[in-house]
């Protein structure tokens, strides 16, 4: 841990707002190494009576930002002059320009009360990329007609970042709420070419229209830290908010010749478009990168949150039988060490839990399960080859090979502790795998951060 031993040293903040933590990183931006870093982790989701239903609480997030905050050198905090907010690109809460009414519950991306009935019922959008549940505006929908009294009040939608970004910025900026091209693209209902939301489909059917924010490129300063923050002067400049998969491969650097693969609570295959590609299928995005690029995505539902249903599952069992239970992160490790002895097993693991947003009503499921394919061994080796194979599944070969792409490198914690992934994600893909330790998306947020000066 370093301290602010220079005066004359400049730093920049960046934060994750992401699906289970926040994350925060002071970087300095002469040499572009992280001073300090910090997460807490968001805990568990808020009950709700919606089946499918995926929220948290907004004031439980903004604790735990804080929380993160207070881990920090004070020091090296006076010495943040810009702030950038990144975070999950597809979730949707709703708030009051005048505060005279609490902010809603966060909806997550991983929400899933819009069924395929629904969808299909929505206005069809011009866009390649199909609206799916967990999308801020299949989000609004679903409230206008299931539950249009808990959009009264409210004059503001946006992601969590949007929010966060909206409460640190003072009243003189807060006269158009603006929201990143990058996260306009995650919400559905977006033209990128023509960075326009497509209001007239959206309102032949009802959709509150006035609630979309208006778009803007990135990198963009939403204005100013409205007072001190943390030992952070007022008057900073402050970000437009980002998605937490475009800072992560701003973190890596990537080349023209590589993908970066991001696996973390989900999971995410991403390439910089370089050549022109037609023919994309289904499992496969375009989104907007910085400076007017494009990226070629691959975003999975599923990755380190598979592993971790499987632990719990693994403790409920033995509670259920009365055994001794481990601790998760003791059953973790005892995976892994088994499953590095089965990297060769038949047994096959789908992890689709939670289904894909291209396919919404497929679900996970064993194959060829055999008498000696069904130790704790298999299985996990199994579950951690099922996610790469997944994703691989989504950005196939041919895609690869279209986009020039001769590595892979490599971020997220399930990816940097897990060597049993590892080799099966180069086994898997038949590329090498180098891996990046540290450059997560809160280090992209703070280089995004860089590019505000």
């Amino acid at each position: 841990m370093q301290t602010a031993t220079d005066s004359k040293m400049e730093c920049v903040l960046g934060i994750d707002v992401g699906t289970s933590r926040v994350k925060c990183a002071l970087v300095n931006t002469a040499g572009l190494s992280i001073l300090q870093e910090s997460s807490v982790d968001l805990g568990e989701l808020q009950t709700s009576s919606v089946t499918g239903a995926s929220e948290r609480s907004v004031a439980g997030i903004q604790s735990s930002l804080e929380s993160c905050l207070d881990k920090f050198d004070t020091a090296l905090l006076t010495s943040v002059r810009a702030i950038a907010v990144c975070g999950q690109m597809h979730g949707c809460l709703l708030w009051s320009s005048t505060n005279e009414q609490t902010p809603s519950n966060l909806i997550t991306c991983q929400d899933g009360r819009c069924d395929t009935n629904f969808l299909s019922s929505l206005p069809q959008t011009r866009q390649p990329v199909a609206i799916s549940s967990g999308y801020g505006c299949a989000t609004l929908a679903w409230l206008q007609r299931h539950c249009p009294e808990q959009l009264k009040g409210y004059d503001c939608a946006g992601t969590i970042m949007d929010y966060v970004v909206w409460a640190l910025v003072g009243d003189d900026d807060r006269g158009v709420l603006m929201m990143s091209n990058q996260n306009a693209a995650g919400w559905g209902y977006f033209d990128q070419a023509n960075m326009s939301w497509e209001t007239d489909l959206l309102a032949e059917s009802g959709f509150p229209v006035h609630l979309l924010p208006r778009v803007v490129s990135v990198p963009a300063i939403a204005g100013r830290l409205k007072s001190s923050w943390h030992g952070i002067a007022g008057g900073v400049l402050v970000g437009v908010a980002l998605g937490d998969m475009q800072c992560s491969v701003l973190a890596a650097q990537p080349n023209t010749t590589d993908a970066v693969l991001n696996i973390g609570t989900s999971s995410q295959l991403v390439a910089i478009k370089s050549t022109p590609l037609d023919h994309l299928p289904t499992s496969v995005l375009k989104v907007p990168y910085f400076s007017q690029q494009t990226l070629i995505v691959a975003a999975s539902l599923s990755g380190g949150n598979v592993v971790k249903t499987f632990v719990s599952t693994l403790r409920s069992w033995l509670g259920e039988l009365g055994l001794p239970c481990p601790i998760e992160e003791e059953i973790y490790a005892r995976l892994m060490t088994r499953a590095q002895d089965h990297m060769t097993t038949t047994l096959r693991v789908d992890v689709r839990l939670w289904g894909e947003r291209h396919t919404p009503n497929q679900r996970g499921g064993l194959e060829n399960v055999a008498e000696d394919n069904a130790s704790i061994g298999d299985v996990a080796s199994a579950l951690f080859r099922g996610i790469v194979e997944n994703l691989h599944s989504m950005m196939t070969a041919k895609v690869l090979q279209e986009l020039k792409v001769t590595r892979l490198l490599g971020s997220g914690t399930s990816l940097e502790k897990n060597d049993v992934l590892r080799k099966h994600t180069e086994n898997v893909f038949g590329l090498p795998l180098i891996i990046k330790p540290g450059v997560g998306s809160p280090l992209g947020a703070a280089k995004a951060a860089i590019l505000l000066y």
